[in-house]
């Protein structure tokens, strides 16, 4: 789970609010965060999340949702993106005890690579921390062993007996 499934931003996660008006750089129309990745209609001039445009004409081709004749993409303005680029973030991993700030425009990359996203262990199926992965592996007490005879592949704790 990351900001970058390109659906808007919580306000909540915007750590200096007041510092640019939230209204101007929502997604009001379709997923009301704060817009990221956005758009905007050549005609209307409204903004949109990249991806909230992207589903809104699946369901509905060439069709703005400001009921413009026809929605023809185009860059946010340089407003928007200015505004945008005022906005100190909170990481989306803060419950697994992230504490950074990020910047806007850097917060799709650090959210990538941050070490308290939770990934799965490939041997017991855990969700770790990804910083605490390579400590968690050689002590995991699940590993996979490969069954020659049927092709198959066994998870079992390395605390199982060898013998039948």
């Amino acid at each position: 789970m990351t900001s970058t499934n390109d659906v808007g931003l919580a306000s909540e996660r915007i750590q200096n609010a007041t510092e640019v008006d939230l209204n101007e750089v929502t997604c009001s129309i379709i997923c009301e965060n704060i817009l990221w990745k956005p758009l905007s209609c050549q005609q209307c001039e409204t903004h949109f999340c990249s991806m909230c445009i992207r589903q809104w004409l699946d369901k509905h081709p060439n069709q703005c949702p400001m009921r413009c004749t026809s929605f023809i993409e185009r860059p946010c303005s340089k407003f928007i993106a200015r505004q945008l680029a005022k906005l100190k973030v909170v990481c989306i991993y803060r419950s697994y005890g992230c504490q950074e700030v990020i910047p806007y425009e850097a917060l799709e990359k650090h959210e990538i690579t941050c070490g308290n996203q939770l990934v799965k262990c490939i041997r017991c199926q855990l969700d770790v921390p990804r910083k605490n992965l390579a400590q968690h592996q050689p002590v995991c007490q699940q590993t996979m062993v490969m069954c020659l005879d049927r092709n198959m592949v066994h998870v079992t704790c390395q605390n199982d007996s060898k013998e039948p």
